[in-house]
Parts: C-alpha cells; sequence; structure tokens
C-alpha cells in the first residue's frame, strides 16, 4: 500500500511537467508548420507559446528571431537569436544560423559584427560562397557602412495613426496646394482572388483647422472600379488629373462634376503585356518617366522616358541607360525644376529600394550618376514612392518601427526654420525696447535683436532644443523652453512671441520644493526625493521628506527640463516633470501624490501597439514595455497581473484566446528585460471588461482594447 501512496504522489508531482512539456511540444511542431509555409505571423504564435513556456528551447528561439527578422521586428530577432549564440555546437546544427545572426545585426545597424556572422556563414558552408543573394548583402552592408557613418541632416517624422495603420499605406501624393493628401491602403477589403491578399484601395486626408490630417475615404473612386486593385501614382494637370495603377498597368482619371471618372488605360506605347508600376508627367505635360518590366526578358523593371508628340500621343520609350541596373528601379518622380528622384536596388544601395536622385544634362543628353539620399532618409529596409514639395518629401518604408508593414514618412530637407516673432512685456503687450534673445542649444548659441517694435527674425537649426534667454538691455528677465516645430502645412517659417515682466528680476538658480503625500489618506509620507537633469539623465541632487511630508532643494541652474522622482515604502514611485521656466518668483512647487502599491485599481498601459488581429508586439510599443519594466524594477517587491482586452467585435472565444496571447506576449517581454516570471501572472478577458460602450469605434472599442497592470500583492511588503 506504501508503494502505491508514493507512486500516486510521484505521478501527481511529475504530470504538470508531462502536461507542459507535451503542450510545448505541440506549440514547436505548429509554429514549424506555420515557418516552412512562409506563414511567419501564425508562426510567431505558436512560437510564443512555446517560449512562454520555456525561454531557453532552441529551436522555438531560432525559428522566433528569423520570424521576427522577416516581419521587420529586428530588435526582437537579434534578442532570441543571441538567446542560443552560447550554444555553439547546437546552433551548427541550424546551417543557416549565422546567416540569419548576421541578419539581425544588420537590421538593427550593427554593420561589423553583421559582417562577421555573415563570413562564419560562409565557411562552415562551402557552397554558398557564390550565392548572389548573400553577395548583395555583403556589398549593401558596405554601402550602409560609408551611408551611416554621413548622414545628411535630415528629419524624418513618421506621418502617424491619422494616416498610417495596422495596414500597408503607400504612394502618397499632394495636391499643387499641399492641402491634400492622397495614398493608398492595402488590407481593409478582401480580395476574393487571393487568400493571402486584400484589394488595395485610395484614400486621401485634407489638413484641418489645426494643420493635421484627417482622414475620409474615397469611395467615388473605389466604387467605380469594384472588385479591382487600384492605386495612387500621381495628381497632376491642376489637379484634375490622376495616374493610377490598376491590373499591371497604368491609367488616367480625370476629375469632372464633382468627382473622380472611371480610370482609363494610358494610351500610346506606355502600358504593355508585362507589368507597368509606375510613372510621372512633367509639369507641363510633354515628358513621361515609366517603370516597366515589359521591355526586359530579364523580367527586372527598368525606367523608360517617352515624350508626347504633336498629335497628343505618347512616342516611343526610350530606356534610362544610364539610370537602369540589372537589378528593379522603380517609382519615378520628377520635381518641378525636372530632377529625378526614384528607387533602386542596385547603384550603392545599403538594403532592399533605396531612393536616388539624377540631374539630366541637356547639352551632353545624359543623366547624372545617380546620387543616394543616404540616411536618414534610406534605411537598411526598402524605402520607395519618393516625391517632393517644398523641400518636405514623403516617401513609403518598411523600416522597423512602424504601425503597419508599410507606413508613409515625411523627410524635412532643410537644417534651419525660420523664426519669426516678437518681444512683448507680459503686462503692457507693448514692444520692449532694446531686447535681446539669446538661443542656447547643445550644439549653438544664436543672438536676435528685436527692431524698436519688438520684431525679430531669425534662422534656426531644425529639431534642436533651446533655451531662451530674453534681455531687456543688460538685465536677463526671463529664460523660457523652446523647440521649433513645423505643422503638417508645410511651412519653413515658424512665428512665435515671447512675452516679458519688464518687473521681474531673475535671480540666480531656484529653489524646488514641495509635499509628498499619501493618495489614500492624504497623510505626509516619508519619501526620498531626487532631482533628475532630463537632458543628460543624470542626478542632480537628492533629500529625504521632514515628518510633515515637506522637502527643499536649490538647483543652481536658470535653464533646463527637469524631473522631481519620489520613492516612499508601500507606494509606486512617481515622477513629475518641470521646467525652470516656469519657476513663479525663482520658486518651483510641488505637490507629489502617491498611490499605495496595495492598490488593486487597474492600470491601463498605453502606447501597447499589435500587429493586427494577432499577439505580435510591434517594435512602436517597446518604449511603453520598457518604461512598465522600469516601473517594475524600481518597485521589486510588487507582484502584478498582466491583462488583455479587446472590444466585443468578432467571435468571443476568440477574442479571450487573443487577449490572453497578447498578455502572455507582454510577460514575455518583460521577463527578457530581468522581471522575474514569478512576479506576473498573464490574464486574458476578452470583451467581458469594457471600460466603456463598444457602440462606438473611437470613443468606445479602440479604448477597450487595452493591456492592463494590476498589482496583486506584495512579496514583503515593502517592509511594512
Amino acid at each position: 500500500m506504501g508503494q502505491v501512496l508514493k507512486f500516486a504522489i510521484l505521478f501527481c508531482l511529475l504530470f504538470p511537467s508531462f502536461f507542459l512539456a507535451s503542450a510545448q511540444e505541440k506549440d514547436l511542431k505548429k509554429g514549424i508548420s506555420f515557418f516552412q509555409e512562409e506563414e511567419y505571423k501564425n508562426a510567431l504564435i505558436y512560437l510564443n507559446e512555446a517560449l512562454y513556456t520555456d525561454p531557453s528551447n532552441l529551436d522555438a528561439n531560432y525559428y522566433a528571431g528569423i520570424c521576427h527578422i522577416l516581419l521587420n521586428s529586428p530588435k526582437k530577432g537579434l534578442e532570441y537569436l543571441s538567446n542560443i549564440e552560447s550554444q555553439a555546437e547546437e546552433s551548427l546544427k541550424k546551417p543557416r544560423y549565422y546567416y540569419w545572426l548576421g541578419m539581425a545585426y544588420y537590421k538593427n545597424h550593427l554593420f561589423k559584427e553583421a559582417k562577421t556572422n555573415l563570413f562564419k556563414f560562409q565557411s562552415v558552408n562551402a557552397n554558398v560562397k557564390e550565392d548572389e543573394l548573400l553577395t548583395q548583402t555583403l556589398k549593401s552592408i558596405e554601402n550602409a557602412i560609408e551611408v551611416y557613418q554621413n548622414p545628411k541632416g535630415y528629419y524624418v517624422d513618421n506621418l502617424g495613426e491619422t494616416i498610417n495603420s495596422d495596414f500597408p499605406e503607400y504612394n502618397s501624393i499632394l495636391s499643387k496646394n499641399q492641402e491634400k493628401i492622397l495614398f493608398t491602403r492595402r488590407g481593409e477589403n478582401p480580395d476574393e482572388r487571393s487568400k493571402n491578399l486584400a484589394l488595395e484601395s485610395i484614400y486621401s486626408s485634407n489638413l484641418d483647422e489645426y494643420s493635421s490630417w484627417s482622414p475620409l475615404k474615397l469611395e467615388e473612386l473605389d466604387f467605380k472600379v469594384k472588385g479591382d486593385n487600384i492605386a495612387t501614382i500621381q495628381l497632376f494637370g491642376k489637379d484634375q488629373k490622376m495616374i493610377i495603377y490598376q491590373n499591371e498597368d497604368l491609367y488616367i482619371s480625370e476629375y469632372f462634376a464633382g468627382e473622380w471618372e472611371k480610370p482609363k488605360p494610358l494610351g500610346g506605347n506606355i502600358n504593355t503585356s508585362g507589368y507597368e508600376s509606375h510613372a510621372c508627367i512633367s509639369e507641363d505635360e510633354s515628358t513621361i518617366v515609366f517603370s516597366s518590366n515589359g521591355y526586359n526578358p530579364k523580367g527586372d523593371l527598368d525606367l523608360f522616358i517617352a515624350f508626347k508628340k504633336g498629335n497628343g500621343k505618347w512616342g516611343k520609350p526610350f530606356p534610362l541607360a544610364e539610370l537602369n541596373t540589372e537589378n528593379d528601379e522603380d517609382a519615378p518622380f520628377l520635381d518641378k525644376n525636372g530632377v529625378l528622384y526614384f528607387s533602386s536596388k542596385g547603384h550603392n544601395s545599403i538594403g532592399g529600394f533605396d531612393i536616388f536622385r539624377s540631374t539630366h544634362h541637356a547639352t551632353a543628353k545624359i543623366w547624372s550618376t545617380p546620387e543616394n539620399l543616404g540616411y536618414p532618409i534610406n534605411s537598411v529596409n526598402d524605402d520607395i514612392f519618393f516625391s517632393i514639395f517644398n523641400d518636405i518629401g514623403f516617401f513609403t518604408s518598411n523600416r522597423s518601427g512602424g504601425f503597419g508593414a508599410e507606413d508613409i514618412y515625411k523627410a524635412f530637407m532643410f537644417k534651419e526654420v525660420i523664426l519669426k516673432g516678437n518681444v512683448i512685456d507680459k503686462i503692457s503687450k507693448s514692444p520692449v525696447q532694446n531686447a535681446s534673445v539669446i538661443f542656447n542649444s547643445e550644439n549653438s548659441e544664436i543672438k536676435a535683436y528685436p527692431n524698436e517694435t519688438g520684431f525679430f527674425q531669425v534662422n534656426l537649426p531644425f529639431k534642436e532644443k533651446y533655451t531662451t534667454k530674453i534681455y531687456a538691455g543688460d538685465l536677463l528677465k526671463s529664460e523660457q523652453y523652446f523647440q521649433p516645430e513645423l505643422s503638417d502645412d508645410h511651412s519653413k517659417i515658424i512665428e512665435h512671441d515671447f512675452e516679458i515682466d519688464l518687473n521681474y528680476e531673475l535671480l540666480g538658480g531656484i529653489s524646488v520644493k514641495g509635499f509628498i503625500y499619501s493618495m489614500g489618506n492624504r497623510q505626509p509620507l516619508e519619501a526620498v526625493v531626487k532631482l533628475i537633469n532630463n537632458q543628460t539623465g543624470k542626478e542632480v541632487t537628492s533629500t529625504v521628506t521632514d515628518s510633515d511630508g515637506s522637502f527643499a532643494m536649490r538647483l543652481q541652474e536658470n535653464q533646463g527640463d527637469f524631473s522631481l522622482k519620489a520613492t516612499s515604502k508601500a507606494h509606486l514611485s512617481k515622477e513629475t516633470q518641470f521646467f525652470v521656466s516656469n519657476a513663479k518668483d525663482g520658486i518651483i512647487n510641488e505637490i507629489i501624490i502617491l498611490e499605495s502599491s496595495n492598490n488593486s485599481q487597474p492600470l491601463i498601459v498605453k502606447n501597447i501597439y499589435f500587429d493586427f488581429n494577432s499577439a505580435i508586439l510591434k517594435e512602436l510599443s517597446y518604449g511603453s514595455l520598457d518604461q512598465m519594466a522600469q516601473f517594475l524594477k524600481n518597485n521589486p517587491s510588487l507582484e502584478v497581473e498582466i491583462s488583455g482586452h479587446t472590444d466585443n467585435v468578432g467571435d468571443p472565444s476568440y477574442n479571450f484566446i487573443l487577449s490572453e496571447r497578447r498578455a502572455r506576449a507582454v510577460v514575455q517581454y518583460l521577463r527578457s528585460k530581468g522581471i522575474k516570471p514569478e512576479r506576473m501572472n498573464a490574464k486574458g478577458y476578452g470583451d467581458k471588461i469594457p471600460r466603456v460602450s463598444n457602440d462606438d469605434e473611437k470613443d468606445g472599442r479602440e479604448i477597450n482594447r487595452r493591456i492592463e497592470l494590476k498589482i496583486t500583492g506584495n512579496i514583503d511588503q515593502m517592509g511594512n
């Protein structure tokens, strides 16, 4: 009887391990199966489940790493592949391990390490030394080393969630007054002819009263070609004509009687039995440059030019021999000065399609050697569909860190903006006489001297942060934080007035003081308060509160951006930010309320993005997740529940599974940042706990799709 009891106890102890191992093996097999079918998002669903059970599993790390690289999430790709780098003997059983590790380094801009691993791949796989793709990749890495060492100084910005989404957005075109943008989106309408692709549709957005984009679908244009792909190419002819891509050919639609007419094929010798992907017609409509593979027996895309004849038809196309390579050339754009921009996988591309420009020399009748637009416009991913208006470029990229597979970006192709403003007395609103304004940044000091009306104009390097000192005569009267920001109206001119109090005398340094209270009972707290310089990230000074919760510190600076960080036992740490320029009479007063770590109210974690209908975290989420990890490190005794929530659209059982997988993905990320797994519990609730009604998208369902962090306990009650 004793033996039976021992066996029963042993079975009970081992059964969960058997079950977990079996479940992990099943998830791993499913993940690898989807990987082999090139369904990488589905593969990651099951590979993540396997990794949740065993984070050190070699196969799961290997295939998950490759999936992340192929899905343009290279940071996670490198992390997973690096996890198994120490298992060299086992890793060599994966013949392409060093290739993918090299690609992970390459996509993360670690070019030296990329070359090392790709050469190592060659050394253990002698038969791949002549591999064309590998040769091209190594060439791109050499190009990237040079390009990244000599950045152009431009500023590149994602157009944001108003335009970009989970779906691919690309091929943006602007109206002549730059107040309307049109672009292509693939994803919302299924293509019945393909199980893997959705239909392309055209969208537009107008600048609103705040100079921001507002999305509105062009239903009329989509309706007239129902069931077909349709994509934006170019707006021309005073915005009354549009080149459109449809069914591998180029078409023109004209705007008439308040609507776009059904597209008609571009006439002449342009369309072939092959594939015409893109075109641009010059401003005077006499010249067209287009990309096609219809004239090339090898099947790669080349650029062609044709001129309009006297009868209004296009003449015979000629290849642009100086610009075409053995690789693809696509997406031509002629600016108002006749400069040709295009994308190419050849020349000195640093990876995939890069954007180039070339100028036609009329006398010699040749095009100049293509110039790579450089970093940060070009990346190690595909950069294409470039257009430029008033020194602001628009292009499409599938670089990491975007909202979807492809996003639309803008590039500010200048280094300075023009600041126009006035220095005014805050009380009388009259111009300040004998004033001067000094703009200080990390890289420069720029002075402006207003005239007798208070007006000044100055050129400032774009996107730098300035501490602005304003003098009346020799007396310093004000310090203010200033950063030039452009709105979507694309003007390089910024208007900004500075108001000062002529009766105020600015002393050296400021006093920073306040109180720390507990949220629950409003009692004063014993807390450590640190003063941090946000520009350097370094601690300036610190203090401990008195028995009444008060604190006081002296900051010997008259400028800058700072934070106060308060930490107290059994409470959550908190930071508050302030600018020295906001000091009143030389004093910053802060009352900081700390929340008890025993509070069970869940916290919504903002800016967590997943791929559409998936538990794959976007790199856009890493900043918020890193903050969550830091919060847990700052409060090491907390135990938390990470919960996933959905809206009520779709099957409830599927929503429940998706919400739990998303919660697990967050826990998995936090584990990779050093947070112990026993402190976290992942749980999915599906649509069972909505915060608001699901009747509306923007103010309802969008809010209900969320990740929450809930404190469930203290390991040691923070010493209390």
